[in-house]
């Protein structure tokens, strides 16, 4: 089935965003940080972990912090993916 677990951040006055990801397979984790500028002198970082379990395949963990040292407001925005289409796979009995 093809199913996106993955919450998108985005904020919704940004002018320029710049991104990296770094991958930690000993702890089993990868980090997507996104610096987003607002104007010259605002920016707002988002840092996005994903852990995956070692034993239990199924299980992937997000974890979102949204930091904004500056005085104005920012408006995020989350979005889950979810399914991308219908699901193309028919159930089965099986004894």
């Amino acid at each position: 089935m093809p199913f996106r677990p993955v919450v998108r951040v985005s904020i919704t006055d940004e002018h320029t965003k710049r991104e990296a990801f770094v991958s930690q397979y000993v702890r089993g984790m990868v980090q997507h940080i996104a610096c987003t500028q607002r104007d010259e002198t605002d920016s707002v970082v988002v840092v996005s972990k994903f852990y995956a379990h070692r034993t239990y395949p199924s299980i992937l963990e997000q974890d979102i912090t949204v930091s904004n040292p500056s005085q104005k407001d920012a408006i995020v925005q989350f979005e889950q993916l979810g399914l991308t289409g219908d699901p193309q796979f028919k159930p089965q009995l099986k004894k």
